[in-house]
Order: structure tokens, then C-alpha cells, then sequence
């Protein structure tokens, strides 16, 4: 027929003819002619496959078990390797944070009052576990109040969070106490007396020692005064850990059977605590000493010391637990699962067994006996020596194994301390040693205590003090795990599968043996059925054909025409379903996708929009965080240009975000140029870096700040963020208290070297004065004695008159009258005199003070006050203050005579001017005087109020005049004197007298 193009129904029914009735004829033919090859092949080939089948299921099975297990160790060593540095790590920031405190301490006034207001502000939370007591069969101890087993459940209540969710309760059990950080602070002089304590518990005397002894320090075994001598100024002194020894009978669970069976005493009260295995034992109880020398002038004054509570340390290893219960508050060294912990030399300081701490007899001072080799004990009974010596003589980490043999002698007499270094039957020892040997971290597998053991050791990096010549550190912590705890889950599996695998082989074995008695008996049936079958399924296959064919297209046809539709746009149109075949589901299907469709786009958009609202939200909430700050904030991307820029960083710079957006940090903040090697450092390394007391100048006035930088670390570092806080009024008042204490011990100094030189003074001044009085020729006496000698008394004068003897002693009168002037002044004002107090007017005193300062002339120092013009700005509203009015002036003058001179004698020759301005600030009156003149440098600034300090020539000035001013305004009217000044701007100085005097 021309033009004629086969639908899809007639090219289906064409289909299913060629692939079903011609293979069927040609099927039947082949399977008459292979029929009983066929059954021969196929018996061999079922009974290789059920053999191969059977050998394949045992390789999966192991293989699975094995990489399973495999698998979980290496999981769980990471975990375990991550844990034990991450405690390192935190017991060295632990460390460092005490030595600010000794560093803070040194600077603190040695006074009882600071000393305990410091001690009390130190104190940190340790976790106590509730009470157990021993069960009535007496082989076990148990808590005595259990925990009831918790009620709460908490599942997912979002439906896409239902997978793999997982709830955990409480982390950890117990109680919370704080307690003091440190067991006491002592200030020691230079010989080694104690001259202040204050301690927080009575492990430690309250009364004074003097630590030059060692008997008199703590177990008698502390050496530290002779190391305090080596220190100079701002080193730090770090001792090792110092306690008394507690010794146990028993290793392991210490229970009344377990007495028993040894047949000793049941006192598991004294006897060393042991977590679960003994909850009643005595706990070890030491301490670490950090010292410093206290400097005053330069010198060294005596020792602060503080004694940190050693319990603080242990508690960074003895609740960790390396399994899934993850913490406990009370530890259990018998499941092979606990953390402890050695100091740089090896030796145990934190361990869930107290009596495994090595510690100090604290009768004789000497070290407890650790745990030896039995070998090396025999040696020390027979050598006479003490423990000292004789542990000093032996070899370290000498050939460790498991092969030596441990002294029982020592644990007879409960003396298991444990030192690594003769551990020699120990070889884990041997093990951590060479692990942290470079400072490193890491972990190895060992059979100990009849556990297979996961053992991780990680190096404390803290290195003040002895602690720096050590690689390792303070030491280092270990972590042991039984390893059968991490592959449990595995080797349950295993067992499944094994059971699994024996199961499917005998059931292979049965179905072969069933198959090939079907093949024998089906094979004759086969060739008759096969002729019979062949012809009717051609013809049935035929009439389905075209069954199928019409069937098909027509609901292929509507089918196409409503996804043509939906896609068009018509969301809400659905097929109408008539059937629940193939096609039928097809058509449900499509319609439970275009309303999946529907709802997800409905959806989409809704969720679009309030993920919108609320990264606005957000990015509002977090702007007002970090502006509302009060430090600098700046956040940096790794080529430190601005990501972040709050409004303090805003009010500094005086450039806004928008300004300073991708830009450079060093360019639009010039304060961080200096800062340069910690901000990339922080970048490069991702380490925190912080700056202290950086100085600038800005509208002449210095302030310091604080710079911190804290990197972003995510999958790598993305930038920075950088913190600047204004620490001006804390590092004021550090200088505050230096100057405090530096002019008291001067004044001390000037009253001593006063009193000393009074006396020969007034030998020299009456010597004088007699050698005047008898050479006067017109005395009775000395004409008498000149007779009577036979000496012309007026050739005497004329001689000594010649010879200007008589200009020398006018010399040494006038010499010797001066230095008694400054004796006196010295003498009157390192005194705290009692001094007469009235009310006065400020502005007034002031009037007073220049109207005398402009009748002095010094022809010497062309001083003509009234050249010198006076701005005032004196407060209506100041109150009369209360002052000794002859020493309030003597101030005035020497401050307005100082500066005259400066600005007379300043080379730039402007026209000199004082400024002086009162008020009222807050209870005290603020009284400034500001010159014109040439300004002071930093290093004059800050020696302007010691005594004898002067810019003046020789013979000028004595240097007294602001030492004395300093101590009328300081000492005599509790008030405060301050100096600004920069070389070229002038000087102010910044007088504070309090409104009331007691």
C-alpha cells in the first residue's frame, strides 16, 4: 500500500512476533539436540558453584570480621591519640597561667591584706564523687546512693533528623566544689625567713619557717631556697611535684575478702585511694612551688612563692574514661580504661591508684622507695645507701621487658611508686619514653595486666623554669584502653556472620544434592513437553501481541498528553486513572509528582523567603553584638585586607566599613603596623598571638593597648580576627604602684643616710668654727697662749690670710651649713609629721604663691616672675579644701620656680606662659599647672620626684624640690602628683588633693 507507515501498535505486534515465536521455534529445536548434554553439564557445574559458592561466603565472612576490627582500632586510636593531646595541651595552658599569677604576685605590695585578697580570688571547680561503701558479700564497693536510672528519652521530632539519631544524658556524675588554687602565698626574705604567709588549708603550717632549712619545709623535702638564690629579676622558679607518700598493701580492688585472702587487716581507709577499687583510701596530697624575686630599684628585695594545690592537676586525667561512657567522676583502673599522667623525669604524679604517685617520706625527707626490678632491690639491701644515692647509681630504662621480675618484697610493704625510669619489668615505659623523647606524641599496643592495651603518651609543651631544658616539658600524659573494648561491636558481627556462614553452606550442600535429583527426573519430561508447549505458546504469544499493542498505545497516547499539559504550566491538571495495572500506577505516579512538585514549590519559595528574614536577623543581631563591644574589632581575610570593622575600630580610625572594606589593614589602621609578624604568624600558623602594652602618642597623650589575633580555622585558616583593648588605666596603675613603692623606700633611704650623716656634719661645722674662734687676734686667750708661746698672733693672721686658710674655712662653714640644709629638709620630710590642717581657698593659695614668686628675682637665672604671663582658670564652684597651708605653697613655689627657670632657659625663646586650671574632680580637688617650655623626655620624666635629680648645673639646685613636693602632696595630704610632658610641648603637672582628711 502506497504511503503506508506502521503505527506503534503494528510495529509492537511485529516485535513481540520476532522475539518471542521465532527464538520459541528455534529454542525447542537446539534444546531436542542439547537436552541430555545439557543435564550432564549442568550436575557437574551446580555442584562447582555450590563448592565455590560455599568457599566464597567463608572468605566474605572473614575478610568482613577482620577489616571490620581492623578498622574500629584504627578509628579508635585517632580518638584516643586526639584525647591524650588535647589534655596535654590543656595542662600546659594550665601551667602558663600560673606563671602570670607569680608574675602578678612579684609585683604586688608585700602585705598580708593583698596577700590574701589574691590567694582568695584563686580558685577553680575539681568534681567529688558521692559516696560508696562495701556490699554486703564484701568482694565488690558500691555507691551509697545509686543513681536512679535516668527517665528521660529524648527522640527525633523532625522527621528527616530520624536517621541514626542519638541521645546521650549527663556526661558526668558527682559534685562540684571549688576549691583554692593554691595551698599558700609566702613572701621570703633574702636569708630565707618567711616574713609573710597566708595559707588556704592545713596541709601546709600557717606558722613562719625559714625555708633555708629543708626540715622546715614541706615532708622536708623542698630544696627551693637554694635555687631562689640563682634567680635574677624576672626569671620564674618552678619546682617538681613534692607530696608525702600513700602506700597500699593491696593493688587492685582493696575488699574485705580480698583482705582476707592476704590475711591482713581490713583499713582500706589507710591505705592509698584507688577510685572504685578503694573510694575510702587516703587521697595523695601534694603540691608545685612557683617563685619569683620581688625587685624594687633594681634589687632584689626577697621571694614571692605560691604552692599550687596538686589535686588541680590530676584533675585534668582522673575522670577522662577512653570509651563511649567518655567521663566519670569517679575512675576504675581495673577495666584497663583511664588516664594518668609523669613528670619530665618519668616519674608518676597523676594516676587513678594515689599509691602508684611517687612521694616523699616526710620524716626524713627522702623519696619513698618506687617499685624496683627484684634484681635492683636485692642490690639496695645489701649497699647501705639512701634511696637517693642508690637511685642515682642505677641504669635507666635498662633492657625493659615483660620477661624481668617485679620486687614482691615492695609490694609487701606497699611500696609501688612508680618511677618509668626503673620500671625495668614495665617495657610501656620504655615505650612512652622513646614516643615523647622529641616533645612529640603518639601510641602503641601492649599486653599488660592480662588486658590487650591501647597505650597513647602526648608531651606537656610547658617549659618555664627547670622545665625548659626538658623536650618533653613539664612531662607527659598517657591514656590506656583496653582494645577489645573498641572492636566488641565487630566481634559480635563476626560471630553472626560465622553462624550465618555455617548455616548457608549446609544449606547449599542440601538444595545441591535436591537439584540434581530434579535435573534426572524433569529431563525426560522435558523433551515431550517442550514440542507441546512450543506451538501453543506461538500462537498465544501472537493473540497478546495484539492485545498488548492496542492496550498499550492507547494509554501510552493519554499518558503523553498529560505530561504535555503539566509541563505546559497547568499544575493543578491530573490524569484520570481507570486501571490499576502498570499503567495505572504510571498514571498515579504522575499525578503524586505533580502534587510533590506542586507542595515543593509552594514550599521552596515560602522557605525562601524566611531564610531570608533570617539572615537579615542574623547579620542585624551579630552587628550590634560586635559593635556594642568595647574593644577594637577587626576581622581579616588571609591577605589581611578588612572583612570586619566595628565602631570602635570606626572611632579610632576615623574611617568607616565602607572605607576600609578590602582594604589593607596596615593602611587604614597605621596602629597594627608594628603588629605585622603577629598578625601573619596568626595566619600562617593558626596559633592565637597577643601583643601587651603597645605605646602610642595621640593629641599628646600616650595610651597602650592589648593586641590579640585569633585565626579562623576551619578546613584551613580563612583569616583573623583581631582584637585591640585599651589597657591605658591598667598599665597607669602598675606604674602608679611602682613609683608608690619606689619613693617610700627612698624616703626610707633619705631619712637613714640623714641620720648618719648629721653627726660627723656637725663634728665638721664645730671644727670650723673653733679653728675661726682661736685665731682671732683680739681674744683674751689666744693672746695669752700666743704670749706664752712666744707667737705673734697678727703675723699668724697674715700668714693664714695669705695662704687663704681663712677663705678655706669659710668654704667649709658655708659647705657644711648647706649640707645641713639638706640633712634638715631630707630628715623633715621622709617624716610623717603630723601637720596642721585648715580649710582653704584654693585660688587664693595660689594668688598667694605667684605674688611671692613675683618679688623673687635670680639674677643667676634671669628669673623675673613678672615677666612670665599667668592664664587662670580657676572653678567658681570648687569647695574649700583642707591643707596645711605652709606645704601647699612650698608645692606651688617649687613648681612655678622649676618651671620659670625651664622656660627661661628654653632655646626656642617664646614668650613664656603658665596655665593654671582648678575643679572639681569628683571628691578631690584637681588642681593643673602647664608651661610653655621645652618639656622633659621619658627617662627624666620618670626620674623627676627622686631625691638629688637634677637638670640644673652643679651648685644650682639641690634635686629636693619635687622629691619634697611629692611627699607634702602624697604623704602629708594623701593626695596624688603627676607629670605630663613630651620634649618640645611643655609639662603639666597634675596635682589631686583629697575634699576630706581623716
Amino acid at each position: 500500500m502506497a504511503g503506508y507507515k506502521a503505527s506503534i501498535r503494528d510495529k509492537l505486534i511485529g516485535i513481540f512476533i520476532l522475539i518471542k515465536v521465532i527464538p520459541l521455534i528455534v529454542l525447542a529445536w537446539f534444546a531436542w539436540n542439547e537436552i541430555s548434554t545439557l543435564a550432564s553439564t549442568l550436575e557437574t557445574h551446580v555442584k562447582k558453584m555450590a563448592d565455590t559458592s560455599a568457599e566464597t561466603t567463608r572468605q566474605v565472612a572473614s575478610l568482613a570480621t577482620s577489616s571490620s576490627i581492623r578498622a574500629l582500632d584504627l578509628r579508635s586510636r585517632e580518638a584516643i591519640e586526639r584525647l591524650t593531646t588535647d589534655t596535654a595541651l590543656r595542662v600546659a595552658a594550665f601551667l602558663k597561667d600560673r606563671d602570670e599569677d607569680i608574675q602578678l604576685a612579684s609585683l604586688l605590695p608585700s602585705k598580708k591584706i593583698i596577700y590574701e585578697k589574691f590567694l582568695n580570688t584563686r580558685k577553680k571547680t575539681i568534681i567529688l564523687h558521692d559516696p560508696w561503701i562495701m556490699n554486703n558479700k564484701g568482694d565488690a564497693w558500691i555507691p551509697a546512693n545509686p543513681l536512679p536510672d535516668p527517665d528521660q528519652s529524648v527522640t527525633a521530632k523532625n522527621k528527616d533528623n530520624e536517621l541514626d539519631f542519638h541521645y546521650r544524658g549527663r556526661e558526668i556524675s558527682g559534685k562540684e566544689k571549688k576549691i583554692p588554687l593554691y595551698l599558700e602565698i609566702t613572701f621570703v626574705d633574702l636569708l630565707g625567713k618567711e616574713q609573710i604567709k597566708i595559707t588556704s588549708s592545713d596541709i601546709l603550717p600557717n606558722t613562719l619557717g625559714d625555708i633555708s632549712h629543708k626540715d622546715q619545709t614541706f615532708c622536708k623535702a623542698e630544696n627551693y631556697f637554694t635555687e631562689l638564690k640563682k634567680l635574677k629579676p624576672g626569671e620564674i622558679y618552678v619546682s617538681e611535684v613534692v607530696g608525702a607518700y600513700v602506700n597500699s598493701p593491696v593493688i587492685g580492688p582493696y575488699t574485705k575478702s580480698k583482705a582476707s585472702q592476704m590475711g591482713i587487716t581490713f583499713h582500706p581507709e589507710q591505705s592509698g585511694y584507688a577510685g572504685k577499687e578503694n573510694p575510702v583510701g587516703k587521697k595523695f596530697q601534694g603540691l608545685v612551688r612557683w617563685a619569683m624575686p620581688v625587685v624594687a630599684n633594681n634589687e632584689i628585695k626577697g621571694y614571692v612563692t605560691l604552692a599550687l594545690d596538686h589535686t588541680h592537676i590530676m584533675e585534668f586525667t582522673d575522670h577522662i574514661v577512653p570509651t563511649e561512657e567518655r567521663y566519670s567522676a569517679i575512675s576504675d583502673a581495673s577495666s584497663g580504661n583511664y588516664a594518668f599522667m609523669w613528670d619530665f623525669k618519668g616519674r608518676n604524679i597523676s594516676h587513678p591508684r594515689d599509691f602508684f604517685i611517687v612521694g616523699y617520706d616526710p620524716e626524713t625527707g627522702e623519696p619513698a622507695m618506687p617499685w624496683l626490678e627484684d634484681k635492683f632491690y636485692q642490690d639496695w639491701k645489701k649497699s647501705n645507701l639512701d634511696t637517693t644515692l642508690f637511685l642515682n647509681s642505677l641504669p635507666e630504662y635498662e633492657n625493659q621487658s615483660h620477661g624481668k621480675q617485679s620486687s614482691k618484697e615492695l609490694v609487701q610493704q606497699g611500696l609501688v611508686g612508680l618511677d618509668c625510669r626503673y620500671l625495668n619489668f614495665a617495657p610501656q615505659c620504655d615505650g612512652w619514653n622513646n614516643i615523647t623523647q622529641h616533645g612529640g606524641s603518639g601510641s602503641f599496643v601492649i599486653h599488660w595486666s592480662g588486658l590487650k592495651k591501647l597505650t597513647t603518651a602526648a608531651s606537656i609543651p610547658y617549659h618555664t623554669g627547670q622545665y625548659g631544658n626538658s623536650s618533653r616539658g613539664f612531662g607527659f600524659v598517657t591514656i590506656g584502653a583496653n582494645v577489645n573494648e573498641f572492636h566488641k561491636p565487630a566481634d559480635i558481627t563476626a560471630k553472626q556472620i560465622k553462624d550465618i556462614e555455617k548455616k548457608y553452606v549446609q544449606a547449599i550442600e542440601g538444595q545441591n544434592r535436591k537439584n540434581q535429583d530434579a535435573i534426572l527426573m524433569s529431563l525426560g519430561e522435558t523433551a515431550t513437553r517442550l514440542t507441546i508447549y512450543t506451538g501453543a505458546m506461538v500462537i498465544i504469544v501472537i493473540l497478546i501481541a495484539i492485545l498488548m499493542a492496542s492496550a498499550l498505545t492507547g494509554k501510552i497516547t493519554t499518558l503523553i498528553k498529560g505530561i504535555s499539559r503539566f509541563q505546559k504550566g497547568e499544575m493543578k491538571y491530573r490524569l484520570d486513572i481507570k486501571s490499576s495495572d502498570e499503567m495505572g500506577k504510571l498514571g498515579k505516579a504522575f499525578n503524586s509528582m505533580a502534587d510533590s512538585m506542586e507542595n515543593a514549590i509552594t514550599d521552596l519559595e515560602q522557605s525562601k523567603l524566611n531564610v531570608e528574614d533570617s539572615n537579615v536577623s542574623l547579620r542585624a543581631m551579630l552587628s550590634n553584638i560586635i559593635n556594642s563591644m568595647p574593644s577594637i574589632i577587626i576581622g581579616v581575610d588571609t591577605r589581611a585586607r578588612v572583612t570586619l570593622w566595628n565602631t570602635e575600630a570606626r572611632a579610632l580610625s576615623g574611617k568607616s566599613f565602607e572605607q576600609a572594606a578590602n582594604q589593607v589593614v596596615f593602611d587604614v589602621f597605621p596602629l597594627l603596623e608594628k603588629e605585622k609578624s603577629i598578625i601573619f604568624h596568626a595566619l600562617e600558623k593558626g596559633e592565637i598571638k597577643k601583643e601587651q602594652r603597645i605605646e602610642i602618642t595621640l593629641n599628646n597623650e600616650r595610651f597602650f593597648y592589648d593586641v590579640t589575633v585569633y585565626p579562623l580555622v576551619s578546613k584551613g585558616i580563612d583569616g583573623a580576627v583581631i582584637r585591640i583593648d585599651n589597657a591605658t588605666n591598667r598599665v597607669n596603675m602598675e606604674e602608679m604602684m611602682i613609683q608608690t613603692e619606689k619613693m617610700q623606700s627612698i624616703g626610707s633611704l633619705a631619712a637613714g643616710m640623714a641620720h648618719e650623716i648629721n653627726n660627723p656634719l656637725a663634728g665638721i661645722i664645730q671644727s670650723a668654727q673653733v679653728i675661726q674662734n682661736r685665731t682671732k687676734p683680739d681674744m683674751l686667750k689666744n693672746q695669752q697662749e700666743a704670749e706664752y708661746l712666744g707667737i705673734d698672733l697678727k703675723k699668724l693672721n697674715a700668714y693664714m690670710e695669705n695662704r687663704k686658710i681663712f677663705q678655706m674655712l669659710s668654704s667649709i662653714l658655708d659647705a657644711g651649713r648647706r649640707a645641713a640644709d639638706i640633712v634638715t629638709n631630707m630628715l623633715t620630710f621622709s617624716r610623717k609629721s603630723n601637720s596642721s590642717y585648715s580649710l582653704l581657698d584654693i585660688s587664693r593659695v595660689l594668688d598667694q604663691t605667684i605674688e611671692i614668686m613675683e618679688k623673687d628675682y635670680d639674677l643667676n637665672k634671669r628669673l623675673d616672675f613678672k615677666k612670665i604671663k599667668i592664664i587662670r582658670n580657676y572653678s567658681s564652684s570648687l569647695p574649700h579644701v583642707p591643707c596645711d597651708i605652709s606645704k601647699i605653697q612650698q608645692v606651688f613655689f617649687n613648681i612655678l620656680k622649676n618651671g620659670g627657670h625651664a622656660m627661661m632657659d628654653n632655646p626656642e625663646k617664646t614668650s613664656p606662659v603658665f596655665t593654671i586650671h582648678t575643679a572639681l574632680d569628683s571628691d578631690s580637688a584637681l588642681i593643673e599647672i602647664q608651661d610653655n617650655g621645652p618639656g622633659m623626655d621619658e627617662d627624666t620624666k620618670t626620674r623627676i620626684f627622686e631625691p638629688f635629680y637634677t637638670t640644673k648645673s652643679v651648685g644650682v639646685g639641690t634635686g629636693l624640690g619635687l622629691y619634697i613636693s611629692y611627699f607634702i602632696v602624697v604623704e602629708n595630704h594623701k593626695g596624688t602628683i603627676n607629670v605630663e610632658s613630651l620634649p618640645g610641648r611643655g609639662t603639666k603637672f597634675i596635682i589631686n588633693l583629697p575634699l576630706n582628711q581623716e
